[in-house]
């Protein structure tokens, strides 16, 4: 850790007398952009943002005003070149200094590329290579917890695959406008021992299963199949404590819950679709998985689908 220079002249630089661990806290409630920015305030913050444990990378940051419509385009592409730019060079060198040459771990990593004036770039062939980067190279760095937004819209950016060392300290995972595919669920069970919390949103899916053995709070927002024939989502997490389905789709996506959950606190769970209210067998047959639940909210209307079932052994 990084003690202040003795001799060193700070004139009024009350905050660069504390030591880095405090500097770095400061650090993480600002946007990656703001937290580059204080290299230039004297030498003691040159080089603090390589080794800051929170990047919080948002196309938020790079927004700008345009006259017109011309000149808006071209100050969209300067925009999204600048963000890109920032991102990369960003997580390149991040903490190049450890004598080791081996990144430190982040204890927060967050994407937003979720602004409408990003989707164009993004779909294009080298905006998906180099957002590909950027989540890599963020997830290199082994974070504790991960937010990745993408896109607006329906999803059209596919989460690239994470090799199992970059997830294996994730706790937190908040995914959304991503799509998800056949080797997510696996990447849940075998590539995230410590996963506790877990939140999909506006993500399409085509992986059938969540299983883990460490997840406690599990939330999932208008999310939808990716599939004609629609995909039945079984849930196997024996140790959840909270559990949030909001799950609005345009083709059929079913969830099941496949084990008792007997540690369940709250439940609160609402599908939505164009085909009529279904539930298989009798709805106290359905909910059986959450017989222990201590708060249950279920909310349905005439044009919703619910259907829920329950396979355990008895």
């Amino acid at each position: 850790m990084g003690e202040p220079h003795a001799g060193e002249d700070r004139g009024d630089d009350y905050l660069g007398t504390l030591p880095d661990c405090l500097l770095h806290k400061v650090m993480s409630f600002l946007p990656a952009r703001q937290a580059v920015q204080t290299c230039v305030l004297s030498r003691r913050w040159r080089d603090l943002w390589r080794s800051m444990p929170c990047i919080d990378i948002d196309d938020d940051d790079f927004v700008g005003g345009a006259s017109t419509a011309t000149t808006g385009q071209l100050s969209r592409k300067v925009r999204w070149r600048q963000l890109m730019d920032f991102a990369s060079n960003l997580l390149e060198f991040h903490d190049v200094h450890v004598i080791d040459f081996k990144p430190p771990f982040l204890e927060r990593f967050r994407l937003h590329l979720a602004h409408s004036w990003t989707a164009p770039y993004i779909r294009a062939w080298k905006g998906t290579r180099l957002v590909e980067c950027c989540i890599l190279g963020g997830f290199r760095h082994r974070p504790a917890a991960a937010d990745i937004a993408v896109g607006v819209g329906v999803p059209l950016f596919r989460l690239p695959w994470l090799p199992s060392v970059s997830t294996s300290r994730l706790k937190r995972l908040h995914l959304s406008g991503l799509v998800l595919d056949g080797c997510f669920g696996e990447c849940i069970c075998s590539s995230c021992p410590v996963l506790e919390a877990m939140e999909l949103k506006s993500c399409s899916c085509e992986f059938n299963k969540i299983e883990s053995a460490t997840l406690k709070s599990l939330a999932i927002h208008g999310c939808r199949s990716c599939f004609l024939e629609g995909t039945t989502l079984a849930i196997k997490t024996p140790r959840l404590t909270s559990l949030l389905l909001r799950i609005t789709v345009y083709y059929e996506l079913r969830v099941r819950l496949v084990d008792r959950m007997n540690y369940l606190i709250e439940a609160s769970i609402r599908e939505k679709s164009y085909e009529p209210i279904n539930f298989d067998n009798d709805l106290c047959k359905s909910l059986g998985a959450l017989a222990s639940v201590r708060n249950l909210k279920l909310s349905w209307s005439r044009s919703m689908v619910f259907i829920l079932s329950s396979y355990y052994s008895p």
